[in-house]
């Protein structure tokens, strides 16, 4: 794939890559809630704070490079945002294979039958 990508576009440097100027305290996300505690609302929630949790992961979750993750949050979630998928990519880059609700079972049976063992385990408490 680097090949193709080098015999069409050449040597890519790291000069050769600018990114418009975003404040920090922009809006990064507005985020929907449920309405657990009212009606449903968005959230804006700035650069910083995606910035702070991805840092508060590098330095204090134990993931290391070709850990595989177990998560029931979805990426629309904030927390499954944040440390499932800015932290393990900004960090180690990651594959991220998606499933659905009626796929849960397989899953845990890979969980709990010590197919899988995950570096992290991601989940939120359920009511």
């Amino acid at each position: 794939m680097e090949a193709a990508f080098a015999s069409r576009y050449g040597e890519l440097q790291r000069e050769h890559i600018r990114f418009s100027g975003i404040s920090n305290d922009a809006v990064a996300v507005i985020s929907y809630t449920s309405g657990t505690t009212g009606f449903s609302k968005g959230v804006m929630i700035p650069h910083n704070s995606l910035a702070a949790n991805v840092r508060y992961a590098q330095k204090h979750m134990p993931l290391e490079s070709g850990d595989p993750l177990v998560s029931f949050l979805p990426l629309a979630h904030t927390y499954g945002c944040a440390f499932e998928f800015l932290f393990p990519f900004t960090t180690y880059g990651c594959t991220i294979l998606p499933s659905s609700p009626r796929h849960l079972h397989h899953k845990l049976y890979s969980l709990l039958s010590g197919r899988l063992n995950p570096g992290l385990f991601y989940q939120c408490p359920w009511s």
